[in-house]
């Protein structure tokens, strides 16, 4: 007989249940798509990551099962056939058909596609104010204004983020764009990647700005404390949010330490938003090495929180002085 007992839940059974199915499957498809669509990427890109990110044919079908999309599925799938007898595809857009290039390989390809087309359309009426956002930044940097130089109308080609700061797309002050943002002509043909991904990138940028003024001062704060105390320990990466460093083993504590201490006192550049710094940690003096099967440089690390440790009790047992760089509002 089968016996069950109640009791607490605890983080383990959180970690343990991540490697199950179907939460492990459900967990694969929300990264892509939450970080994809988080960032206003279009159905057709949104179906290249659910595939080339690990999800299978048969994962597909299962999702098509679930949504009900077992009708869009075929008809897609006999459209593509069409196309691939006729080298064409004909689209029904209320007037007269129309041609579409190819652009699907195979019948997967079409499957992904449709299950992307849905969840862009379900995600979006579930966040309507994400896309009135992306929209309104991909018409900002479209839009007409006058050059302060030749005093001649021109396309504005740059973002602001809302701390200030803007990111230039120069590019698109020379491309022929109509009324409906669209790419014209041959513009369409030679730049439609690169304009996919300007506009992508503008959606980007009021959350990476937000990430750099957060990481911007820890990082210069660290490399300065790192020298000044002529510590092995050093910074060799750094994109938005994200810190690389190599630390030299005796200074491992020290350095998380000065990682809580920083993070905390440039915790204002937020503007009262909270923000939270993790860290892995991992070995690369270790194990296997080298780049061929079942080598690699380096083992990932355990995740270690960056709480609890003082940096006044690390900075006596190192022998160093830990100070704030005095160029940086905190």
């Amino acid at each position: 007989m089968l016996k069950i007992s109640k009791r607490k839940c605890e983080l383990k059974d959180f970690v343990d249940l991540k490697k199950r199915f179907p939460c492990n499957f459900l967990r694969t498809v929300a990264k892509h798509v939450g970080l994809g669509l988080l960032f206003y990427c279009q159905a057709r890109t949104l179906a290249t990551m659910l595939r080339e990110g690990g999800i299978s044919e048969s994962d597909i079908d299962k999702i098509i099962t679930v949504l009900g999309l077992e009708d869009e599925t075929r008809e897609a799938i006999r459209t593509w056939e069409r196309k691939q007898q006729t080298g064409r595809i004909e689209v029904d857009r209320g007037g007269p058909i129309r041609n579409k290039p190819i652009s699907l390989n195979d019948k997967t390809d079409v499957k992904f596609l449709v299950v992307a087309e849905k969840l862009h359309k379900l995600f979006y009426s579930n966040y309507p104010g994400l896309m009135e956002r992306c929209e309104r930044e991909h018409r900002f940097i479209m839009e007409y204004v006058v050059d302060p130089v030749t005093k001649k109308r021109r396309r504005r080609g740059y973002a602001r983020s809302w701390g200030g700061p803007i990111r230039h797309f120069p590019e698109i002050r020379y491309m022929t764009i109509n009324a409906e943002g669209q790419l014209m002509g041959a513009d369409k043909v030679m730049y439609s990647k690169i304009f996919s991904g300007m506009k992508n990138q503008a959606s980007n940028t009021a959350i990476q700005t937000l990430e750099v003024y957060h990481t911007a001062p820890v990082v210069s704060c660290a490399s300065h404390n790192f020298k000044k105390n002529d510590m092995k320990s050093r910074i060799w990466n750094f994109v938005h949010d994200s810190q690389d460093l190599y630390v030299y083993k005796p200074e491992r504590e020290l350095v998380l330490a000065m990682y809580e201490t920083m993070m905390h006192a440039y915790d204002g550049s937020g503007h009262g938003i909270p923000m939270e710094m993790e860290g892995d940690v991992a070995d690369i003096t270790g194990g296997k090495r080298g780049s061929g099967k079942d080598q690699h440089y380096y083992s990932h690390g355990d995740e270690v929180k960056l709480k609890g440790r003082d940096m006044k009790t690390e900075a006596e047992k190192a022998g160093i002085e830990f100070e704030y760089e005095d160029t940086i509002p905190r």
